[in-house]
């Protein structure tokens, strides 16, 4: 895996440009179907958190060319503008109808979104010269929080603190989860695990902190925030 990121327009690679946009548009169909189940609203809204997720993640770990990924990026955004104002498709007023919380306002929602996308940009270039801070952070908020919600909901009978809402049961889900994500970002940068697993183990501990005390709409902000700026002190 390159840990370098490369600054050439002249070695763009269109055919894997073309493949992540068709992925994309892979995840949107993934996304509309699953609204057609029967499966709760909230395992829905987890299910597409922990997709598109890790599909930023592996689109950062693939391309080590700045462009590719720009042109990605703006190709991506260009057509969910589009799609947006189509009165018969509006497709960012679709996943914020289906993806917000019962007792989520969907203006609060629509701002969340745009603040995690700002900061998913703000700790990309910030991580550039370590891009596995990125994936890394990327990776536990997608499987770590992803696994806390879907195991702590469905399963959760202890209550950490009376009257709280998280349990045992979700924070040793998230703490598995992320010690889980993090040795997959360690190993597919080819980076020992052996060597740095109470580097991973301690980041995991950290990431299931961060879930526990930060509320609904604060975790997808501080999670991979602190812990892509966590990967990267430690690794300068």
């Amino acid at each position: 895996m390159n840990l370098i990121m490369i600054f050439d327009y002249k070695e763009m690679n269109w055919v894997l440009v073309l493949l992540s946009i068709l992925g994309l548009a892979i995840l949107f169909l993934s996304s509309f179907l699953l609204s057609k189940t029967k499966l709760s609203s909230w395992r829905k809204r987890k299910l597409d958190h922990i997709s598109f997720l890790l599909y930023i993640g592996a689109l950062r770990a693939l391309n080590s060319n700045f462009y590719d990924i720009l042109a990605i990026f703006l190709i991506s955004v260009l057509i969910v503008g589009i799609l947006s104002i189509i009165p018969s498709v509006k497709l960012f007023d679709f996943f914020v109808s289906k993806d917000h919380r019962i007792d989520e306002p969907k203006k609060e929602l629509s701002v969340n979104i745009i603040l995690t996308a700002l900061m998913l940009i703000y700790v990309f270039f910030i991580t550039l010269d370590v891009p596995f801070a990125f994936v890394g952070g990327i990776m536990v908020l997608s499987l770590g929080d992803g696994m806390g919600e879907l195991v702590g909901r469905s399963f959760g009978k202890s209550k950490i603190i009376r009257n709280y809402t998280k349990t045992i049961e979700g924070s040793l889900a998230v703490f598995l989860g992320s010690l889980t994500a993090l040795t997959i970002t360690y190993y597919i940068y080819q980076i020992s695990i052996i060597e740095n697993f109470i580097v991973i183990f301690l980041l995991a501990i950290f990431a299931t902190v961060l879930e526990f005390i930060c509320k609904n709409l604060f975790d997808n902000l501080c999670i991979p925030l602190l812990i892509s700026i966590s990967i990267y002190a430690l690794n300068m």
